[in-house]
């Protein structure tokens, strides 16, 4: 009888610590950003992972790391010792529906959570959110959905693309910042 106890508390546990997972998993990431015009300094007190990428004498610093099961990697980019730009992108030569679907969640997802912290995007624009298999019906890519925030702080756009040329395809996600009134954003 005791032994028939333990087992069934062990399952409610099981159970219930499988649930609280699941449920952690399927929550809206908040992603950590830094601001625009942050002192190098404080850049890297509050962002320890960022190493340094320095190529040809420029201060850009990135990692590679995963955002909703996409991989892919930051680079962040500092003039005079100020962030002035930095970006996350995440390619994947993986075509196929599921990979299709999974980009375009995960930037619905993140375009949702931006929508609540800085409020509607000055532009958004969807394209085409239907996956084309270019093996069965030849393109050259295209657009799938593109949301734009233009902020006194600064101006940074969350973009996924399916590109394509000369046979090879990939899924991009994409989301880019600048220091607001960027003359080339």
């Amino acid at each position: 009888m005791i032994m028939k106890q333990i087992i069934f508390l062990t399952g409610i546990l099981f159970l219930m610590l499988s649930c609280s997972s699941q449920n952690s998993k399927n929550e809206s990431m908040e992603l950590k950003l830094p601001k625009i015009g942050m002192e190098f300094s404080q850049f890297s007190t509050e962002f320890p992972e960022v190493v340094n990428n320095e190529t040809n004498g420029n201060r850009q610093y990135g990692y590679e790391t995963q955002i909703q099961g996409l991989d892919g990697g930051w680079a962040y980019d500092f003039k005079d010792n100020k962030l002035i730009w930095f970006m996350y992108n995440s390619y994947n030569d993986q075509i196929n529906q599921a990979n299709f679907d999974k980009y375009l969640e995960v930037t619905q997802s993140i375009i949702a959570e931006f929508k609540q912290k800085y409020g509607e995007p000055t532009e958004l624009e969807f394209e085409n959110k239907t996956f084309i298999d270019p093996y069965i019906e030849h393109h050259w890519g295209y657009d799938v959905i593109k949301a734009v925030w233009r902020t006194p702080e600064m101006d940074f756009e969350i973009s996924f693309d399916f590109m394509g040329g000369k046979g090879e395809y990939n899924f991009i996600f994409k989301m880019e910042f600048h220091e607001s009134g960027y003359e080339y954003f």
